[in-house]
Order: structure tokens, then sequence, then C-alpha cells
């Protein structure tokens, strides 16, 4: 059995670039959380990027922001611990 490769249009070569440089710029100002924030809102677009393009990068971007906060909750909580 042949895998055929799917291949990408320029748009999710744009998001996924957009997601890269998101990470590092996120994990530069905001640490540890911020690059989850930027992974899981690239893993949700991604998921629902067949469905509407739209959506997915709508989704994408409320999932990276809920995820940093749920993080940085976290991440807060335990230095409180300390």
């Amino acid at each position: 059995m042949v895998k055929t490769k799917e291949k990408t249009n320029w748009s999710d070569r744009i998001v996924t670039g957009a997601a890269i440089v998101g990470a590092i710029i996120f994990g530069r100002l905001f640490g540890f959380a911020g690059i989850g924030g930027a992974v899981a809102g690239w893993f949700v677009y991604n998921k629902l990027k067949n469905n509407n393009f739209f959506l997915g990068i709508i989704a994408g971007i409320i999932a990276g922001i809920f995820a940093y906060v749920i993080l940085a909750f976290v991440l807060i909580s335990l230095i409180a611990q300390i």
C-alpha cells in the first residue's frame, strides 16, 4: 500500500511559520507558558483547518490564549507553594 503525501498550500505554510515565530517571541517574553500557548493554538488550528480555515485560525487563537492563562495560573500556584 502506497501512502500519498498531502501537499500543503501557502496558507498552511504562513500559519505554521507564524506559529513558530510566535512561539519564539512568546517564549522569550512569557517563558514556558508562552510556548505552551503557541503550541496549543497551532494544534487546534491544525485539527480544524479542514472544516473552515477562518474558524481554525480563530479557534487556534482562543485556544492559545486559554492555554496560556491555564499554564500561567499553574506556574504561579506552584511558585506560591514554595
